[in-house]
């Protein structure tokens, strides 16, 4: 099932991930991952980041590409492994745009 977010009686369905912000808009389980993960989002060299400017497919997997303000010492990358952890399970598509549907 792809990730789905609503507004004004629109549900967003995420694809690709060209048009939804991945900081600032809930696209996950409904959570916006600036609140959920504010650590991670103070290392984000990028805050206007797409889902698809960090998301790439290699060998028919999603990596997550996330460029920091420094390189990570041992205990911040534990402070990273939670929330990759968490996007892993992300139904994107690398061929399909972004939808928007009405809500049932």
């Amino acid at each position: 099932m792809a990730e789905k977010w609503i507004t004004k009686g629109l549900v967003r369905i995420v694809r690709k991930g060209s048009y939804i912000n991945l900081w600032n808009e809930a696209w996950k389980e409904d959570a916006n991952l600036k609140h959920k993960f504010l650590r991670l989002f103070r290392l984000a060299t990028d805050l206007n980041y797409k889902i698809n400017d960090v998301m790439k497919w290699i060998n028919r997997t999603w990596r997550w590409d996330f460029s920091w303000r420094w390189e990570l010492l041992q205990r911040e990358d534990i402070v990273v492994n939670e929330p990759l952890s968490w996007l892993k399970d992300a139904q994107l598509s690398k061929d399909t745009e972004d939808l928007m549907e009405m809500d049932a």
